[in-house]
């Protein structure tokens, strides 16, 4: 793998990147299969196995892009130019870092989501909801969440490249899967779990100050298991569990403390009883001043 990385460097920074694409998959594919060619005549394998090869090499190269590019990025923003890389390509990459479409966060890095005042993660509460109490993939939610309910369109670029870098990814897993199934035709060939999407959102967001771009997630800790990655879902329900154990316990306190109300009440009234009976008596006795 390290030697796969390091001929990715090369490729990137001296050789074969004529021009600045956004994300790996905006390459034509002519020169992303001039990519592969000329890896397979750096490094060697078994043929039966060239096109499995082939969708990992897709794969890290358009991982590893992405990382270079918001490396770049970084440079941009604080007005450097990277070493080595080629004037054309960092022209290309700046145009469309200039666009409206990708600069309009503002100065605090946020995304153009279209909930409204709605957070990602009630949007995640909700469509768990509409899933029938079901967690959705990563992948369901950034496309509800960033796609522009009027023109059906994802307006940031960067949310953009991470969609469209998942789609293609997709779509290499289930060739894979399908190559690898014998019959053919069962359902781990044609589906992803929740797990296998999550993984591949994970993979191709970039990471910034600690958390996943566009997610508004903490890498710290990250699991590609469905709960994981909705902590406030567990968070609700742990809080739910406390509530419905406090309730329970003033249900009882509560009953409890009636049961005694009506015994002190019975007390005093059998106390007064008495207490009027002796004074009755004593009366009687001693007379009405007593």
């Amino acid at each position: 793998m390290s030697h796969l990385l390091l001929y990715l460097d090369v490729v990137l920074a001296y050789t074969m990147l004529k021009r600045g694409y956004p994300t790996f998959y905006d390459m034509p594919e002519k020169d992303q299969e001039l990519w592969f060619r000329q890896f397979a005549q750096e490094f060697t394998w078994e043929s039966g196995i060239t096109e499995q090869v082939k969708i990992v090499f897709r794969r890290k190269a358009a991982s590893h892009y992405t990382k270079r590019i918001n490396e770049w990025k970084q440079k941009f923003d604080v007005g450097e130019v990277p070493k080595h890389i080629n004037p054309d390509v960092w022209r290309d990459l700046c145009a469309h870092w200039t666009k409206d479409e990708t600069n309009g966060r503002g100065r605090k890095g946020k995304f153009v989501h279209n909930l409204g005042a709605t957070s990602l993660q009630t949007r995640a509460l909700q469509l768990m909801k509409e899933n029938g109490g079901v967690p959705v993939d990563d992948f369901t939610l950034m496309k509800n969440a960033y796609t522009n309910k009027k023109t059906g369109e994802i307006q940031d670029g960067l949310i953009k490249g991470v969609i469209q870098v998942v789609e293609n990814r997709k779509v290499d897993l289930l060739a894979t899967q399908a190559s690898m199934c014998e019959e053919g035709d069962s359902a781990s060939s044609n589906s992803l779990t929740v797990e296998q999407l999550n993984n591949l959102v994970l993979e191709a967001v970039p990471k910034k100050k600690g958390r996943y771009v566009g997610l508004a997630r903490s890498t710290g800790g990250a699991s590609s298991s469905s709960s994981a990655h909705y902590p406030l879902v567990d968070e609700l329900i742990e809080k739910i569990k406390t509530k419905d154990t406090e309730i329970e316990f003033l249900k009882q306190d509560n009953a409890e403390i009636r049961v005694e109300l009506q015994q002190n009440r019975t007390t005093m009234e059998e106390n007064n009883v008495l207490t009027q009976t002796l004074l009755q008596k004593f009366r009687t006795r001693f007379g009405e001043d007593f």
